[in-house]
């Protein structure tokens, strides 16, 4: 059996950790409800966790989300997408969430933030689907970091 010492010093590993969640949490959720904060202080999102919390963000202030979007994208998505969400994100998903990745077209806001954003340059939902399917492609992103743009 465990001496009172040593299980209370589990305890305090514990609630360590516990705090340091918190923290975490707190941090993301004063990011996402400070009304003032530059674009940048929002995206990239770079946590699974994030992407849940601006899920709803979004869902309530569609227009001012909008906005932000578009001036991240600058009317390129396949070239952008890594200023909406970072690269470590766009690695775990892709549209369909197949191959063993989730499925990116569940975040039915954010994806609306981002048609609508190309909506303006003519563009469908049917070819919106299809720029953020060729956005997704792991190649999009190794031959950004190299210098060589195979996605124009």
């Amino acid at each position: 059996m465990q001496s009172i010492a040593a299980r209370m010093e589990a305890m305090e590993k514990k609630m360590d950790c516990v705090l340091k969640n918190q923290a975490t949490i707190l941090a993301i959720l004063q990011k996402l409800t400070h009304e003032d904060l530059p674009d940048g202080d929002l995206f990239p999102i770079t946590a699974i966790e994030e992407l849940e919390i601006m899920k709803s963000s979004i869902a309530k202030e569609v227009t001012k989300y909008d906005n932000i979007i578009k001036k991240i994208i600058k009317g390129d998505l396949s070239k952008n997408l890594d200023g909406i969400l970072g690269q470590n994100i766009i690695m775990l998903f892709n549209y369909d969430g197949i191959l063993g990745k989730m499925p990116f077209k569940k975040y039915t806001h954010l994806n609306n933030a981002l048609l609508n954003a190309v909506k303006e340059d003519g563009i469908s939902s049917r070819v919106y689907v299809q720029l953020i399917q060729a956005a997704f492609n792991p190649l999009r992103l190794l031959s950004k970091n190299n210098g060589n743009h195979l996605f124009k």
